[in-house]
Parts: C-alpha cells; structure tokens; sequence
C-alpha cells in the first residue's frame, strides 16, 4: 500500500486556506482483499461532528429557496402582481416544484460530502481534498491519515488468515 499527498495552499497573507490531497495505491492483493470482505465502504476515520446535518439542512434549505426562485423566473411574483409586462415563466408550477426538489437534494448530497470529516476507505482509493486554516491542521490531518492507513493495512494482512486457524502461543509471565 502506497499513501500519497500532494500540499497547496491558496488565499492571501493573513488569510491562507491550506489543502491536503490524499489517495492509497493497493497492490493486486490488497485490492482483491478490499473486494472479497467489502471493506470499501468501512469507516477509516470517524469525524464527531454534532451539527454537520443542521448545517446541511440549513445549506440546503437557503439554496432549495433560491432555486425555486431561479425556477420559476418570477412566476408566482407577475402572478400575484397581476402584471402583463412581468416577467414570467414558461414552466408549469408542478415541473416548479420537481426541478426545485432535484436540486435540492443534489445541494445537499454536495454540501454533505463538502462539511463531513467522516473519511471512508472509498474516498481515499479515488482521492479526496481536504481543507485546513492552519499549518499544524494540516500536519494534523496527515498524521490521522497515516496512522489510519497503517491500521488499514494491518486489516488487509490479517485478513488473509480469516479464513483459517490462528494460533497464538500465550506463556505466563
């Protein structure tokens, strides 16, 4: 298993947003021991994050308002105004409502995979961007992808003996 990182950072002095791009390289064996036990969508780090699905909601919520808004092309506002010269849409208030509730739920699959610090195997064999404010964030953020690499790996040379008998000699102290 190879673990890669590619560093950037972007914004101007006082104000840097730091990047981590992460991606594993699995040798043949190892990808095949990732497919026999389904470990592709095993949780490799577990973010804690208490309010990561109000903060989607509420993403999601303001952005659905304002795609229904894009939508209709001030369909309800020349309607209720009762103008002729208004502005109006040519789609119907049902397609409204269904294109506004597709994206809807695209902004919030999007949001959801932007805020949550919740790693999966998956993401890093595809390779995933992460955002830091800061240099020892990043370091941070290496470090607990290492370590959480190493036990992946650990996983995948165990698992070739799940199939078999283990013996483990124990001896008093």
């Amino acid at each position: 298993m190879k673990l890669l990182f590619r560093h950037s950072q972007h914004g101007h002095p006082g104000n840097f947003m730091f990047r981590l791009w992460s991606q594993i390289e699995l040798d043949e064996e190892e990808n095949e021991l990732l497919e026999k036990y389904g470990m592709r969508n095993a949780i490799l780090i577990e973010g804690h994050q208490p309010t990561l699905k109000r903060n989607c909601i509420l993403w999601t919520f303001t952005l659905w308002f304002f795609s229904v808004i894009l939508f209709s092309g001030g369909y309800t506002y020349s309607r209720f105004i009762g103008a002729r010269w208004a502005y109006s849409s040519s789609l119907s208030m049902d397609w409204i409502i269904f294109l506004s509730i597709v994206a809807a739920v695209i902004i919030g699959m999007v949001v959801y995979h932007n805020l949550r610090e919740t790693i999966y195997v998956k993401d890093l064999l595809i390779g995933r961007h992460f955002k830091c404010k800061s240099v020892t964030g990043l370091l941070e953020k290496k470090s607990w992808l290492i370590s959480a690499c190493q036990s992946l790996s650990n996983v995948l040379e165990n698992s070739k003996n799940w199939h078999g008998t283990e013996a483990i000699d124990i001896y008093p102290r």
